[in-house]
């Protein structure tokens, strides 16, 4: 059977993902860690008490009622991971002089609002250069814009910035492994683990606010036992065949894996949308590759 993302299984290779809601900077110590953070200033601020040997992959900012024009991009952030959620880019002639400095740091920009909206923000943001994206969840309308951004994140002529969930995707998927939107959200039994306050672990931040947590708190993993958890994890998946669920006839179940079941609706967009994705990432990969071999020369 196919394996979700190929990777060790060992917990001391993963990263983990938490709130900034508790003292990480001594529970944590050593770690790698996404930080979800409820102010921009934790960045800095976080950074002073960490000691060297934690390594922060990314700081996770949310604010789905904020715009690009009211939020305080810090140039003091240098080449420090940081990914805005927020809601739009607002007016353009507001936020001009952010551009050069988002070109300079190292952000992406997600955005959470209206679909039409964001997916022209994001192409936007994209066209000048910076790293960006829309929150795909699982009860996405996924109407022509999110189609026409698909288009442009891999068929477009004109440079421009990765876009977000699908160039994830895209990184991870080689024709054998599956892959799914829920990547962009650090879902991956192989590379993260999500963890609270209370030392409890899981492999989504759903999983971990409705208890459906690992058998072992944190630090006392075994070795053994969390591969194990891991591999039956990372095939959950599976199941849908074993029902023999409508969603592994579609033919783009190697993208999405069922994401869009578990939004609640019987919105059928998503065959369509995904096998446009699945298209478009194969496209892409052979390009990469036809572009990469060597050739000859006198």
């Amino acid at each position: 059977m196919h394996k979700f993302i190929r990777s060790n299984k060992n917990p001391n290779t993963h990263v983990f993902v938490c709130e900034y809601d508790w003292p990480i900077e001594e529970c944590l110590k050593g770690r790698a860690l996404v930080i979800k953070i409820k102010d921009l200033a934790d960045v800095i601020n976080i950074q002073k008490n960490l000691d060297e040997s934690t390594k922060v992959d990314a700081f996770v900012y949310r604010n789905e009622y904020a715009s690009l024009e009211t939020i305080d991009i810090n140039p003091a952030w240098g080449n420090t991971p940081v990914i805005l959620y927020i809601n739009r880019l607002g007016q353009f002639r507001n936020i001009h002089h952010k551009i050069g400095l988002l070109q300079q740091l190292n952000v992406i920009v997600i955005f959470t609002g209206a679909e039409i909206e964001v997916c022209k923000d994001a192409q936007i943001l994209s066209s000048l250069g910076i790293h960006s994206g829309i929150e795909l969840s699982p009860n996405a309308k996924l109407d022509e814009p999110v189609l026409e951004l698909i288009t442009y994140a891999f068929y477009s002529t004109m440079p421009h910035a990765q876009i977000e969930p699908f160039s994830t995707m895209e990184r991870f998927y080689d024709g054998e492994n599956y892959v799914s939107p829920a990547l962009a959200d650090f879902v991956n039994p192989e590379r993260y683990i999500h963890i609270d306050k209370t030392m409890q672990l899981a492999f989504s931040e759903k999983d971990l606010k409705d208890g459906n947590v690992l058998k072992t708190n944190y630090p006392y993993l075994n070795f053994e036992k969390f591969a194990e958890e891991a591999e039956q994890y990372s095939k959950k998946w599976q199941e849908l065949f074993i029902d023999s669920h409508s969603c592994t006839f579609c033919p783009a179940f190697r993208v999405c894996m069922g994401y869009f079941k578990s939004g609640g609706n019987e919105n059928t967009k998503c065959v369509d949308i995904m096998s446009e994705l699945l298209e478009a990432i194969e496209f892409h990969k052979q390009k990469l590759q036809t572009n990469n071999k060597s050739q000859c020369q006198l």
